[in-house]
């Protein structure tokens, strides 16, 4: 399914303050999924993120940002979603993982398709040995057809439907903290 891997996505001292900014475990209430779908922290209410990450995200839902993801992907008519369901800031350590799988199409509280999904790695010197590639799989589940490192400062831009199959399944190998 189309994608794009964009590298040096943000201006380096941006990315790099953001990385800095990033909450810590105990910091800001994540909400833990830890089941046999997935394991790994999300936080989706921007109130109780950082101010330098709340205003990224906001630039990340700005019509500048939105209009360069329709020229990127061809999707015409895209609208963000300030409620950042399934979105917002993700955090994973050792151990955690996502299995594929296709994103849900219909946004309830939008009233709307899901249409792209935009990720931005903020890691700094990820080892790829350690795991944490986000596979995107082929249609018929035979196996991944890219990998994508979550390298520091990289975007991940991938169109969502019923056959966009994604996921982490290999569990991070990172070292603890």
């Amino acid at each position: 399914f189309p994608h794009a891997v964009l590298d040096d996505f943000l201006p380096v001292d941006l990315a790099y303050a953001l990385a800095r900014a990033f909450p810590a475990v105990d910091d800001i209430g994540w909400i833990e999924r830890d089941n046999e779908q997935n394991r790994r922290r999300y936080q989706h209410d921007e109130t109780r993120l950082p101010t330098l990450l709340r205003e990224m995200l906001r630039e990340l839902n700005s019509r500048q940002f939105l209009l360069f993801v329709e020229t990127l992907t061809g999707i015409d008519n895209l609208f963000p979603d300030p409620f950042f369901v399934g979105g917002g800031v993700h955090e994973s350590e050792r151990g955690d993982f996502l299995n594929v799988h296709a994103d849900f199409n219909w946004h309830h509280k939008l009233q709307a398709h899901r249409r792209c999904n935009v990720l931005v790695y903020l890691s700094e010197d990820w080892d790829a040995d350690w795991g944490g590639a986000t596979e995107l799989w082929d249609r018929e589940m035979t196996g991944p057809v890219v990998s994508v490192v979550p390298q520091f400062n990289r975007a991940l831009v991938f169109s969502t439907g019923e056959h966009s199959n994604h996921g982490q399944p290999r569990p991070n190998e990172c070292p603890p903290g």
